[in-house]
């Protein structure tokens, strides 16, 4: 199981606002000079509705994979993302995520990844 009280992150909109600049924007981004190729594969997605209309709750897989330069190794990691997805007139608003990685340790490799 997972222990609730403990997190990697608890990212607020300010927060998420800055781990999306560009590295451009960011000095210290040393990590994505140049960028690394990152692919987010999203699988065994799962809808089911929610006590409160127009809200659903969204289970999916994830698998993120990494690589720098011309290096033959890739970096991974895998996931589950518990998601509320609202619908409003703007269309469909991811309301709160929650990820539940299947390692108790994320690489540095990793911290500057949205997930």
């Amino acid at each position: 199981g997972f222990d609730e009280r403990t997190n990697f992150f608890m990212d607020d909109r300010r927060m998420l606002a800055m781990r999306a600049k560009p590295a451009s924007e960011i000095r210290w981004a040393y990590d994505r000079d140049p960028p690394p190729l990152t692919r987010r594969l999203v699988t065994n997605v799962i809808v089911h509705g929610t006590a409160h209309e127009a809200e659903y709750a969204v289970k999916s897989a994830l698998l993120l994979l990494r690589s720098r330069f011309d290096m033959a190794v890739q970096d991974s990691m895998s996931a589950i993302r518990e998601d509320i997805v609202r619908r409003t007139p703007a269309g469909l608003k991811l309301a709160t995520r929650v990820v539940l990685t299947d390692v108790c340790r994320i690489d540095a490799r990793f911290r500057s990844l949205l997930m």
